[in-house]
């Protein structure tokens, strides 16, 4: 088994394979329609530009859901096909309903959140992220407890494990404990705040802004940025 030395997990920052839009997020970019990307958006930081995007909108105003698949051609982004179309409202679809859907609003609603998401990549966290992952005893910084550090040294391997099909055994190996303990001791980072919240049957990898701060700050407060 490879001991993980980098991340290109999908955390905030770094790589990027979905991302919902909640209200925080709604409310901050304006967004009336998109309610979730799917797909690789970004690696270490940048935007792909050849990735099939897709895309979950919704028009409440009409009563329709749409899915939509993007690629980037010439150098733009087009829409490749309408996955799917729903009328939530009577339960069936016409014609029409597709004359309903502004697809210019949609991909504006995209540029931006994706926009957003890069502005998050910053060099500064790519180097804290990476050196905090291969630091076998990082010193705390102001107002860091070492039990504070241990969860965040958790919720750190387990964001770099996102690609693997179980995380909990590359963890166990890791920190010398059972893959059981190592669940056990996601559930207390995520509780902590350190990682996204999931749901039953899905994972969900992503760092939280709290977890985000707390590893800059540790590594100015170490003068190690």
């Amino acid at each position: 088994m490879t001991e993980r030395n980098s991340f290109d997990g999908p955390t905030s920052g770094l790589a990027v394979d979905s991302i919902t839009v909640d209200a925080q997020l709604r409310k901050a970019l304006q967004i009336e329609h998109v309610v979730a990307l799917n797909g690789p958006m970004l690696r270490d930081g940048v935007a792909l530009a050849s990735a099939t995007l897709n895309v979950t909108a919704r028009f409440p105003e009409h009563g329709i859901e749409v899915r939509l698949a993007y690629q980037a051609k010439g150098g733009r982004r087009v829409l490749r096909s309408v996955l799917s179309i729903t009328n939530y409202r009577r339960n069936e679809v016409q014609a029409s309903d597709l004359q309903k859907l502004r697809f210019t609003e949609v991909e504006a609603e995209i540029d931006r959140i994706l926009a957003h998401e890069e502005a998050q990549a910053d060099d500064s966290f790519t180097a804290s992220f990476e050196a905090f992952l291969n630091d076998t005893a990082p010193r705390p910084g102001r107002g860091h407890s070492a039990a504070k550090l241990d969860l965040l040294r958790i919720a750190v391997l387990y964001a770099s494990l996102a690609h693997e099909a179980d995380p909990y055994p590359v963890m166990a190996e890791k920190l010398g404990i059972s893959a059981a303990s190592c669940r056990n001791e996601v559930s207390k980072a995520r509780k902590a705040g350190l990682l996204e919240p999931t749901i039953r049957g899905r994972r969900n990898h992503r760092f939280t802004q709290k977890a985000k701060d707390m590893l800059l700050n540790l590594y100015d407060n170490n003068g190690d940025t």
